[in-house]
């Protein structure tokens, strides 16, 4: 099993733009300061420490065909195969990366407050990463080899130059969307992410049947040193692998001939990572590996459909499948992606670890948002229902728009239409890892909500289907089954509702608590909308309005009020859906400052309702 790599998410929260329609703001930083209006500070620190607390590299496994585990049971090796993949795996988080997760965010807290850069680096000093750090880039040009072998006994069948066109070439075009794994990546990525340039060594021969082979890690990795040992003295470069020159070579793929062995064995398709530290390459370290079948079954054409799947293991994702059927609910996302079935497109939570996507953040209020279909464009919500820093790991829900285009143009894929998903981040006790996975535990990492109601993939009765998409005439939320609550029963208040029918663009309604134009306790004080140069446009006539070009930010002076961020409350629109706003208060104004998503001031127009608190 493989948990996701802790390089994903790191610049996650940078990246994100809260959604700000009938919403609340303080400062970036007000988190610390005072409670209220908590979602911009909160959100960009949870996200970077989410891009830390989860587990390291290792091993992972390519899914099992239908019926295996039955075969297994049968066989009378369910623990042994079990044992093996729980032998497989590595979960825990290198502390370095918390440190250095967490000192980032002050670092950027202590820039806010104008500290200087020898004070920040005596508070939050950056340190190098370890020597044993290990890392797929998951953006740019990355150069991937490619090792293959035969033996004695197991000749090939593919030719050396057909595998690098199904790795790293156009592919063939009759197997879209996996007609090879560069385009694959290339689509998924949005462009972001580039495999072309990979190499394909061999077909390397030992002059030994493959009985001969070690049927262990240490003899796994025997074999590879001769392999590589043979190309390294013809004069072959490996430096062009360390893609972003932190000493190892980031990821390789190796194929073998023969037949597998089954799931869970030594001879099947899995990610891990080279053990031995003392091993070079032209000064290199080994970093992950993938390991696979040249062709199942022996004889037909290679097809680079397992590399795509542990291609997604190197680059951090998690298996999303049922390792162990006897524990826990069956299906969690019932087939439905690439690292659970080998189908159609990485799903938009795992795009957002790879840092191919930008969500929108929904933490309260009500929002009427369109989404694009994300086999295309990067469009992606996360609600999370009462982001605070008490319980900055915690459970929330990822919806986005999967229609059948790009990597889910393809029959395997059941239907169209908006898919949520339910996030479970709670942390183990020592808060080293994620306490739930896919694979081994109670409940799910990720699991696909089932729009029909039917929780076939719960009960193991089924996979996903095409009821199991949200589109016109279905809701989500607290009553529903299956419910917004959370896995304890508590209410999370979330809804999602008013879906348009199935399209590249679908549109719904997101919201998080009541209703946000008149919070319970308030009563309406004053409205209106005011223009970008801070000049009245509208409204209630006992308010005046003036933009302050010195401090960046429009001033609000409410008749006969003395207005204070504890006593009244004020919900902000700002025109332009990358621009954000906050408020705050002083010298008995409001203040109102816009951004865009990058954090820069943005003067935009704006509507606002203020209220004040009973």
């Amino acid at each position: 099993m493989n948990l996701i790599n802790p390089t994903l998410i790191r610049q996650a929260a940078a990246q994100m733009h809260p959604q700000q329609r009938g919403e609340r703001k303080m400062d970036k930083y007000s988190a610390f300061k005072r409670r209220p209006q908590l979602l911009v500070g909160v959100g960009y620190i949870i996200l970077i420490l989410l891009t830390t607390f989860v587990g390291n590299s290792g091993w992972a496994l390519e899914p099992p065909p239908e019926g295996a585990f039955d075969a297994i049971k049968r066989s009378g090796e369910t623990a042994s195969r079990l044992d093996f993949a729980k032998q497989l795996k590595n979960q825990k988080l290198d502390s370095f990366l918390l440190k250095r997760a967490i000192n980032k965010e002050k670092r950027r807290a202590l820039r806010v407050k104008r500290v200087g850069m020898p004070e920040i680096e005596r508070i939050a000093p950056l340190e190098a990463p370890p020597p044993n750090w290990q890392g797929m880039p998951t953006k740019g040009n990355v150069k991937i080899l490619a090792l293959l072998i035969e033996f004695q006994d197991q000749i090939h069948t593919n030719s050396a130059s057909s595998i690098q066109d199904n790795l790293f070439g156009n592919g063939n075009a009759a197997r879209f969307p996996y007609e090879s794994v560069a385009q694959y990546y290339k689509r998924a990525s949005y462009n972001q992410l580039d495999l072309s340039s990979g190499t394909t060594l061999g077909w390397y021969k030992t002059s030994y049947n493959r009985s001969g082979v070690i049927t262990t890690h240490t003899g796994r990795e025997k074999l590879l040193r001769e392999v590589l040992d043979h190309f390294n003295a013809q004069g072959h470069d490996f430096t062009q692998y360390d893609n972003n020159n932190d000493g190892a070579i980031d990821y390789f793929i190796v194929i073998w001939t023969g037949p597998d062995t089954g799931w869970s064995t030594f001879w099947w398709g899995y990610q891990t990572f080279f053990s031995d530290p003392t091993y070079r390459l032209d000064g290199k370290r080994l970093g992950k590996y993938s390991w696979q079948w040249e062709a199942r079954p022996v004889g037909s054409n290679f097809t680079p459909i397992v590399v795509i799947h542990e291609t997604g293991h190197a680059l951090g994702l998690p298996d999303y499948y049922d390792y162990d059927p006897g524990t826990g609910p069956k299906g969690g996302v019932g087939g439905l992606d690439m690292m659970a079935a080998n189908r159609g497109d990485h799903n938009c939570f795992s795009k957002w670890m790879l840092d191919w996507i930008e969500p929108t953040v929904v933490a309260d209020g009500s929002h009427d948002l369109t989404l694009n279909a994300t086999g295309t464009a990067k469009d992606c919500v996360i609600v999370w229902p009462n982001l605070t820093t008490e319980k900055m790991f915690s459970e929330f829900f990822v919806v986005q728009n999967r229609h059948k285009v790009g990597n889910d143009q393809t029959p395997q894929m059941p239907g169209d239409g908006m898919l949520i998903w339910h996030v479970d981040a709670t942390l183990e006790d020592n808060g080293q890892d994620f306490k739930y996975d896919n694979s081994f535990t109670s409940h799910k990492l990720l699991r696909l909500m089932e729009a029909d109601g039917l929780e076939e993939i719960e009960t193991g009765t089924s996979g996903a289907d095409s009821g199991d998409y949200y589109v016109a005439a279905k809701s989500f939320g607290p009553e529903t089954t299956p419910s917004s609550k959370k896995y304890d029963g508590t209410d999370t208040e979330v809804t999602v509702n008013n879906f348009s029918g199935p399209g590249l663009q679908m549109k719904a309604r997101f919201q998080v608590g009541g209703d946000v134009t008149q919070p319970a306790g308030e009563v309406p004080l004053a409205f209106g909308v005011v223009y970008s140069n801070g000049s009245k446009m509208s409204g209630t006539p006992n308010w005046s309005s003036t933009y302050n070009d010195i401090y960046k930010r429009y001033e609000i002076k409410i008749t006969g009020e003395n207005y204070y961020y504890l006593r009244y409350a004020t919900n902000v629109t700002p025109a332009g859906d990358l621009r954000f706003c906050r408020t705050d208060s002083v010298g008995g104004k409001l203040l109102v400052m816009c951004y865009d998503k990058n954090g820069g001031p943005a003067p935009s127009r704006f509507a606002f309702v203020t209220y004040q608190k009973k």
